[in-house]
């Protein structure tokens, strides 16, 4: 659990994470949680395309905009569209979020 909470407060936002621990360890939900923590994966199996999907893994492999695109054959511009959508419909603001929801939830095989 330690390597765990180490990897997550290395790569991702420190209060989010400390929200995290906080909300685990009091079996509550925390100050600054987005609602779609609250999920379970059920509720995300339809919410997203296939692409936004793709374009989820990306992100949740830690590659750029770039890479994404590059990687799936569509332009950065393309990648942002897609990313504004799975955001909104993650409610998150950032990739950071995204990747946390996504591998809290299983959403996509890393």
């Amino acid at each position: 659990m330690t390597n765990e909470i180490f990897f997550f407060t290395s790569f991702y936002q420190p209060t989010l994470v400390n929200a995290l621990i906080k909300s685990k360890n009091n079996n509550k939900a925390a100050a600054g949680i987005p609602a779609s923590f609250k999920r379970n994966k059920s509720e995300f199996e339809n919410l997203l395309t296939s692409r936004e999907t793709d374009v989820l893994k990306g992100i949740v492999n830690g590659k750029t905009n770039k890479e994404i695109g590059l990687s799936l054959s569509i332009s950065e511009k393309t990648v942002r569209n897609h990313l504004y959508s799975l955001f909104k419909k993650l409610g998150v603001s950032d990739r950071t979020q995204a990747a946390i929801i996504s591998l809290k939830h299983n959403i996509v095989d890393t």
